[in-house]
């Protein structure tokens, strides 16, 4: 049975509520990865050396492999009922069923790798109690994606808002009463129960239930795009976390310290680019699915380019101020982190215009070329490491990463040129010739206050692109009429002369 939402109200205008949609995710986000900050700083300190290495050990076990479930259903889910609500619940009841399926499997995987491991008694209640939770979070994040598909992420930052306070109500009380880490997991996998009890009765209330009666030839094409998605998705995430497992195994911990330091803050930043795709991804796949591609080769186009400018401006800042971001965030004993960082600081802009073009592929059910713009750059960091990582340690995994982020960025670019929109090509070098000239300047006043710096490298990067003229007459228009339709001019109608 489905209640079918409409996907808009006819005064709903589509530029405000993907705004109003990017703040929802963007304060869903904030809550829960400063959850999670809060409970390991917390529990770090009130757990013995040994119980929070457990904590911690349990944890990336249970979501290690626990997390097979997820890849590729959430984002065919999203594009589907996003493109055909009227099947709703039947795409619904295929995630459903294909996630029950997967989690079962990976369920067991679990607990057959637990016993191999031959973990004490505590030790295998508490993966068994992490392991129900990670359920419990999968078929929430079902009910978000129906959300996400119906362009309401209110609903995701009010459950995201319920589950961080129970954690942090639960942790709270159990630091206070000394509890051990099994009690800490196991309050975990309440606010998980009850997250997904309030996430199943919106969804079911006001959006859409599960169908039984499942159409076989669609449960098959949901199946092999599921699949493709997730393979895809797997070789993004293998990408980012290859270079740590190569210096665990042939330098030390040590390497992979200095390495996740200025990797990391690069990783952490893209939580921007993440929302963004997020948020998008609906909008784009209900233009897909109507056809509208002259609409879809234009939005392309815009957006990229302002992508663009945002993105690089980002990876100066990080390549011009390494050593201080390093040395404030995380102290002097991480100075040789600043390397890293600043190796990697294109990687923003290269990953962030990645990101965009990969909204596209996976709206117009490319998944092979969704696959190739991610498993090509995974083969190439793989293969420059062996060479890199020995040489050079953890400067030499920075520069295979970076390299491989390139690679990501260009193949993807060369695709979307031809299957999809014209790639700005001349504006895209001329945004890079503009960050060089910035970033000669700026090392040329090394020693000058951090502050100054600062404003002038902004400074002189926007008057750059205005001079080489990166913004022409039809994209200032674009930026006024997106002003206008959010309601920004308003603000400056007292600059108007005349009656309004």
């Amino acid at each position: 049975m489905s209640k079918q939402v409409p996907p808009a109200a006819p005064h709903e205008n589509p530029i405000d509520l993907i705004v109003r949609n990017y703040i929802f995710i963007l304060i869903s986000r904030v809550l829960r990865i400063g959850t999670g900050f809060l409970l390991l700083f917390g529990l770090a300190r009130s757990l013995g050396v040994n119980d929070f290495g457990n904590f911690i050990f349990i944890t990336n076990l249970t979501a290690s492999v626990m997390s097979v479930a997820f890849y590729g259903i959430g984002q065919t889910l999203v594009r589907e009922v996003s493109g055909d609500r009227q099947r709703a619940a039947i795409y619904l009841g295929i995630a459903f069923k294909l996630r029950g399926y997967i989690t079962i499997a990976a369920f067991t995987a679990l607990m057959i790798v637990s016993v191999a491991m031959k973990v004490d008694r505590l030790l295998f209640i508490a993966i068994l109690i992490a392991s129900l939770s990670e359920i419990f979070r999968a078929f929430s994040d079902l009910a978000k994606d129906v959300f996400r598909a119906y362009e309401k992420m209110r609903y995701e930052m009010f459950l995201t808002t319920i589950y961080s306070a129970l954690v942090l109500i639960f942790v709270s009380t159990l630091i206070l009463l000394k509890g051990g880490y099994a009690y800490v997991i196991a309050s975990i996998c309440v606010a998980n129960a009850v997250q997904l009890f309030i996430s199943m009765r919106i969804m079911s209330g006001k959006f859409t239930r599960p169908a039984r009666q499942l159409p076989k030839e669609l449960f098959r094409t949901f199946i092999v795009n599921s699949f493709s998605l997730g393979l895809g998705v797997l070789f993004a995430q293998l990408l980012s976390r290859i270079p740590s497992l190569f210096l665990k195994e042939i330098k030390g911990p040590a390497d992979v310290a200095f390495f996740e330091t200025g990797h990391g803050l690069i990783i952490q930043i893209l939580i921007l680019s993440e929302i963004f795709v997020t948020v998008f991804l609906p909008r784009l796949s209900i233009l897909a699915s109507g056809s509208d591609f002259e609409k879809i080769k234009s939005m392309g186009r815009r957006l990229f380019k302002f992508f663009l400018l945002f993105s690089v401006n980002i990876s100066v800042v990080f390549f011009c101020f390494s050593k201080e971001l390093i040395l404030l965030l995380y102290g002097a004993k991480y100075g040789q982190s600043a390397g890293v960082l600043r190796v990697l600081s294109f990687a923003v802009a290269f990953l962030f215009l990645t990101n965009f073009v990969h909204i596209f592929l996976i709206s117009l059910k490319m998944q092979k070329e969704f696959i190739m713009c991610n498993l090509v750059p995974f083969m190439f960091v793989s293969v420059s490491m062996l060479f890199t990582v020995p040489a050079y340690g953890f400067m030499g995994a920075a520069a295979s990463g970076g390299a491989a982020y390139f690679v990501s960025f260009v193949l993807s670019c060369y695709i979307a040129n031809r299957r999809i929109f014209k790639i700005p090509v001349e504006s895209t070098l001329k945004v890079f010739i503009a960050a060089v000239f910035v970033i000669i300047g700026l090392l040329a006043m090394d020693g000058v206050w951090l502050g100054v710096r600062l404003v002038i490298a902004e400074a002189a990067y926007v008057l750059l692109i205005v001079a080489l003229g990166v913004i022409d007459k039809e994209d200032w228009a674009f930026v006024v009429d997106t002003a206008q339709r959010l309601k920004f001019m308003k603000y400056f109608r007292f600059f108007k002369v005349g009656h309004p």
